[in-house]
């Protein structure tokens, strides 16, 4: 898929998704990858999300199975792609709204799905603060998934290793600030966390870092 999008082969693309069964989340994922590699294009998968946007879900969990950990099954992920930043905050505020566990106190005893439901969350809705230009209010995400991280649970996967370091990365990225931003995705990346495309190179958080040196140095094929 995302060799196709890289040569805007869209109907391609398109027959691919067909083959797989149009599921909603895969159109969210291609259009995520694509805002990423074509900025400045009509993203043309925009159109099959809107026609979906009852089916998407207020939560961040697609499937708490293996390691398929992404926001990929979400209101506020469509809303955030098509850039309406208003609509994506309103339904992740709601959403907060919804967690059992309020408090910062009782989420090193959260089971584990939930946990990282609420640092993913905590991540975009920063992401949405910072794209609305509420630059204090994106800091205090940052601040809360810095105190989640400390009361992080073990875990035997290699997945979660570096994700809140590269979750504050992508926050720092839609402020603009990328000597921080590109800071914490290094330190993402030693903490262990795997470099996926889906990750770094095609993450439509991280598209303010295009073309910043030590930010395509750290993308840059290795070996």
């Amino acid at each position: 898929m995302i060799a196709l999008l890289y040569q805007n082969r869209i109907e391609e693309a398109l027959t691919l998704l067909e083959e797989r069964g149009n599921k909603k989340e895969e159109h969210l994922q291609a259009a995520f990858m694509y805002r990423y590699i074509h900025p400045e294009s009509n993203n043309p998968f925009i159109p099959l999300l809107v026609d979906q946007v009852d089916e998407f879900e207020d939560k961040l969990m697609l499937d708490w199975e293996g390691t398929r950990l992404f926001d990929w099954n979400s209101k506020a992920s469509l809303y955030y792609v098509s850039g309406d930043f208003e609509k994506a905050k309103e339904t992740l505020l709601h959403m907060d709204k919804a967690f059992v566990y309020k408090r910062i106190k009782p989420y090193n005893s959260f089971p584990e799905n939930k946990y990282w439901e609420k640092a993913w969350h905590t991540a975009m809705l920063g992401c949405v603060y910072a794209k609305l230009g509420e630059y204090e209010k994106a800091k205090s995400q940052i601040d809360l998934l810095g105190q989640l991280e400390g009361l992080n649970q073990s875990t035997i996967s290699m997945f979660y290793r570096g994700t809140h370091s590269y979750l504050i990365g992508r926050i720092y990225a839609e402020m603009g600030e990328k000597e921080l931003a590109v800071e914490y995705l290094q330190k993402s990346v030693k903490q262990g966390r795997p470099f996926a495309y889906m990750c770094y190179t095609a993450d439509m958080y991280l598209l303010g870092l295009k073309g910043y040196p030590p930010f395509e140095e750290l993308i840059r094929p290795k070996g």
